[in-house]
């Protein structure tokens, strides 16, 4: 028998468009990611916003992360970090699936997702 207990995952998130009469998708550096999240003891927190040119200090590390928080009733911290280069890649029509982010969760996993942005077409 094991036992173990997840404390980091990378969480790549996809997402897939049909562009209908347009040639690409561009999202820009004031993209943010908004996110519900779940704790391993049940808590769900919604309405989370995460911007990749916040990053801040993780409490009790070296490392940091784009979003800090903490559990209901617990003094430890959660964290999400989103890896890789600046910027999102460029969605062209008929790209298919493509992955938009790829997310470094410690302490709590994210079940929700929705891209809020200022962007620009290209038809």
């Amino acid at each position: 028998k094991y036992l173990y207990q997840i404390s980091m995952v990378l969480l790549d998130l996809q997402f897939k468009c049909d562009l209908e009469g347009l040639a690409k998708l561009r999202l820009d550096s004031k993209t943010t990611l908004n996110v519900k999240a779940q704790f391993p003891n049940g808590d769900v927190h919604e309405n989370l916003w995460i911007d990749r040119k916040e990053e801040q200090s993780v409490p009790g590390s070296r490392g940091t992360a784009h979003l800090i928080i903490g559990q209901k009733g617990s003094s430890k911290k959660a964290s999400i970090k989103i890896e890789g280069k600046e910027g999102y890649p460029d969605y062209n029509d008929g790209d298919g699936w493509k992955t938009f982010a790829t997310l470094d969760c410690r302490g709590l996993e994210v079940c929700e997702w929705i891209i809020h942005a200022d962007g620009s077409i290209t038809k």
